[in-house]
């Protein structure tokens, strides 16, 4: 699992996931060229997070329920309208990318 890329994939973190069998991005995808990047390294489920507000991001959901290696993953992702309080563009919780199973 990945997240809060930014528009930011690095080497490292590419070099980190070779030889994995699946992706999974948890939002704040920022360039559409990151899950590109992505795929060539492995299959990936992807949704997209506050950041991701351009057309492009309207292809991945807004949470993201897949099955792999037998486990069921649920991800929402926390927007500012799902939650109140916090600063502008906060979704009021610390970790906005902490998966839910």
């Amino acid at each position: 699992m990945i997240s809060d890329t930014h528009g930011l994939l690095r080497e490292d973190a590419v070099a980190l996931l070779k030889g994995v069998d699946h992706i999974v991005h948890a939002g704040d995808i920022g360039n559409p060229t990151i899950i590109e990047r992505l795929e060539r390294v492995a299959p990936v489920s992807a949704i997209r997070g506050n950041v991701d507000v351009e057309p492009w991001a309207s292809m991945f959901p807004d949470t993201l329920q897949v099955t792999l290696f037998g486990q069921k993953i649920f991800k929402p992702c926390f927007k500012k309208d799902h939650f109140s309080g916090g600063r502008p563009g906060s979704t009021g919780r610390p970790a906005t990318s902490e998966p839910i199973a």
